[in-house]
């Protein structure tokens, strides 16, 4: 079942880098989020997919791994409900393609890079 918008704002507010963001500017960003539920097994995003994305995972558990040649997949992290997860919040990190699975039924909100963009380009402006 889809989340509502109201869903998606209060998910969003939870999140840590979004603290500093208005009603307003969570309300935005929420239209700009899509929502899935991935059962036990499914791969997010697919490999070939690319893009970068955030995740938040409003409900289950995701494991994040990498496959290293000739050592098969090695699991960074198994992540559960209110965690962020993705190529953004893992790109500081250094750890190349990471890969998650959902271990159990799991709800995900997703944003893609550009939508984290704008919403950060439009509260720059607004906060001076």
């Amino acid at each position: 079942m889809p989340l509502s918008l109201e869903e998606k704002v209060r998910l969003l507010s939870m999140v840590d880098v979004f603290e500093a963001l208005s009603e307003e500017e969570l309300e935005r960003l929420a239209h700009l989020a899509r929502d899935a539920t991935y059962e036990p097994g499914e791969i997010l995003p697919e490999p070939q997919q690319g893009g970068e994305k955030l995740y938040v995972l409003k409900e289950g558990r995701v494991q994040l791994y990498v496959m290293l040649p000739n050592e098969g997949e090695i699991t960074l992290s198994v992540v559960e409900g209110g965690s962020i997860f993705g190529e953004i919040a893992v790109a500081a990190q250094g750890s190349g393609k990471v890969r998650a699975r959902a271990l159990v039924p799991s709800l995900v909100c997703t944003l893609q890079r550009v939508a984290l963009m704008l919403t950060r380009a439009c509260h720059a402006c607004t906060t001076g």
